[in-house]
């Protein structure tokens, strides 16, 4: 972590609706309002005491914990738009949170809700016990 630069020195993400937190930076990206392709690394606070960690986006990463962003900043090297995601980074991020990293990487998908409830019968109706799907059509095909 010695290659890390001063707070000063690290690209710093202009103030913009993603200083209203994580939800609010959820409903940007619902949205289609990504963060900006710049290289930069934004710090927001965690939205609980459970929640904390690291979402990257194109060439921009948004790190939610409690912490100082100075201290956040500091660890990742200049120009390295990985640095965020790499284990070395994780690992302090844990280290300062009492957290153990059980998975690298995940996937967050965001849209806005719709009418409703969702068109998928349940698949308590599926009377085939090997069935893993909501609704895999067995019972019409079969019926």
């Amino acid at each position: 972590m010695s290659e890390g630069l001063p707070a000063s020195e690290v690209p710093v993400a202009p103030a913009s609706t993603m200083s209203g937190g994580l939800a609010a930076l959820f409903d940007d990206v619902a949205a289609g309002r990504y963060p900006p392709a710049d290289g930069t690394v934004t710090v927001v606070p965690q939205p609980s005491p459970r929640d904390a960690g690291v979402l990257a986006f194109t060439a921009h990463s948004v790190v939610f914990v409690d912490a100082d962003p100075a201290w956040v900043r500091g660890l990742l090297p200049r120009g390295d738009l990985a640095a965020p995601m790499l284990p070395s980074f994780l690992l302090a991020l844990c280290a300062r949170t009492g957290r153990r990293v059980y998975c690298c990487a995940d996937m967050v998908c965001l849209a806005d809700s719709r009418p409703g409830p969702p068109p998928i019968t349940s698949w308590s109706r599926c009377r085939r016990q090997t069935c893993g799907s909501a609704h895999c059509g067995w019972e019409e095909e079969r019926g």
